[in-house]
């Protein structure tokens, strides 16, 4: 789920689905399945993590697309992943 101005982006498998919601709000709706937030404008499950390089603090999707880390976020995926 990313976070654009002020709507949501689902990205599934077969489609994008736009709300105007709050990320925050998915955040607490998600967090007990496997949905952790790594950055201000993202929500990745993360049964869909490929991968995570620690120099560009990034983790990369099973989709091959590309999603940016903060360090809390880093914090918070390294803490869910158990790395």
């Amino acid at each position: 789920i990313e976070a654009r101005n002020q709507d949501l982006i689902f990205y599934l498998p077969d489609r994008q689905l736009t709300r105007r919601e709050t990320l925050s709000k998915y955040e607490t709706l998600l967090q007990d399945m496997d949905f952790v937030r790594c950055h201000r404008s993202y929500l990745v499950n993360q049964r869909h993590i490929l991968s995570y390089d620690a120099g560009t603090m990034t983790v990369t999707l099973d989709d091959e697309s590309v999603v940016y880390l903060s360090r809390t976020g880093k914090a918070r995926l390294k803490e869910a992943l158990a790395w």
